[in-house]
């Protein structure tokens, strides 16, 4: 019997994700007509390892997320393609809901972001990525891009630049069609703001956003970023 094609791929990009991987493919195993796809870069840690354990195909390549997210989207059997981060958790409404959206005409877009750390900063931030995501139709990877597929490849797919491909995909997007933000809900990780400081990578990544606006080069802003 011919294996059932899956209606939404999902893919992962991982680099050294041992500590998260596990617990997010355990929960997405359970969820129907879906594949999942994990793109790494060159795992020195036991993510691969990790992988191989669950019904999920790997796709190995050269670090860098825009590069692994294509080589992810260039082997997805579904129509729909989902990009997660591996340390994000998906609503189990939200797959139901990208079919739909798709099947209404919605070409590309995300889910509404929330945090797993419920302080008010957290919130806060939510609430302005999600007006950025409808209003300006800019979305970023933590938010759960997802795109239909012709689309994707019509639109060049990711740049495969070492930074920002997100805030890259967007501006190229949304030239054709506004981002479309579903109800669904993805929890993203606070570990970067807690391991920089709230305060202090909020602001360095508004100056980073800000100098790519005036043509500053993603690699130089990944130095700054790093």
């Amino acid at each position: 019997m011919m294996e059932q094609k899956p209606l939404v791929s999902i893919i992962i990009p991982t680099l050294n994700e041992a500590r998260k991987i596990r617990e997010l493919l355990q929960e997405l195993q359970f969820l129907s007509g879906i594949e999942i796809i994990v793109s790494d870069g060159g795992s020195t840690d036991d993510t691969l390892k990790i992988c191989h354990t669950y019904p999920v195909k790997v796709c190995t390549g050269t670090a860098g997320r825009g590069i692994q997210l294509n080589i992810g989207a260039q082997a997805a059997r579904a129509d729909i393609l989902l990009f997660l981060h591996a340390d994000c958790h998906i609503s189990t409404e939200l797959i139901q809901q990208l079919i739909d959206a798709v099947g209404r005409g919605q070409m590309w877009g995300c889910a509404q972001i929330t945090f797993d750390d419920p302080a008010v900063f957290f919130k806060c931030l939510a609430f302005v990525s999600n007006w950025r995501a409808r209003v300006l139709s800019s979305c970023f990877g933590d938010q759960a891009i997802f795109c239909q597929k012709d689309y994707f490849n019509k639109i060049g797919m990711f740049p495969e630049t070492i930074f920002l491909e997100d805030l890259a995909f967007s501006h190229i997007a949304r030239r054709q069609q506004r981002a479309f933000v579903v109800e669904g809900k993805v929890l993203s990780s606070s570990r970067r703001f807690h391991d920089g400081g709230k305060w202090k990578t909020f602001i360095k990544m508004q100056c980073i956003k800000s100098l790519y606006f005036l043509g500053v080069r993603p690699d130089r802003l990944y130095s700054m970023y790093r």
